[in-house]
This record gives structure tokens, sequence and C-alpha cells, in this order.
């Protein structure tokens, strides 16, 4: 993990063996760092075996949850108050 301009050393390493656990706006931070999207942390924190078959599997119930739920994408002008979409245009 980067360690340098968003976490410290030791925070980074807290978080790797489960001592410490980041907020949103820390995993966002961190994967700007990174370059990906913050979806892709967290999809290796669910699937740390990060096989394709496990990933496609979680993104496929993904869908399926956010299909089910008739969850709408947010449009850059129809988001909440002080939320950044950070899905690419």
């Amino acid at each position: 993990m980067p360690q340098d301009r968003t976490s410290g050393r030791t925070y980074v390493s807290a978080i790797e063996r489960g001592i410490k656990v980041p907020t949103l706006t820390k995993v966002d931070a961190l994967a700007a760092e990174f370059g990906v999207h913050p979806l892709t942390l967290l999809a290796l924190a669910y699937c740390p075996t990060a096989t394709s078959d496990a990933l496609r599997l979680a993104f496929e119930q993904v869908a399926e949850d956010v299909e089910r739920l008739q969850v709408r994408q947010f449009e850059d002008g129809n988001l909440p108050r002080g939320a950044k979409s950070s899905l690419a245009s």
C-alpha cells in the first residue's frame, strides 16, 4: 500500500493487519493514490483470493442487489450535497 500522502506507515500497516478500519473517505483517498477505483479496494477486501471467478461472482451479486433495490445511478447534477462522483465520465 502507498505509505506517503494519505496515511502514515503505521496506519497503513494497522489496516493491513485488521487493527484499523478505514472510513470510506480514507478508502477513496487510498484508491486515488493507487490510481484505481475505490470499489477495487473494497472488492479485494471482500475477495481476498482475488481470482477472476471470485471477483466476477461478487460483482454479479452486486449487480443483482442494485437491480433488486432499484437503485438509480446518481448523475453529477443529482448527487447528495457534498458528494463527488468517482465514476469516470
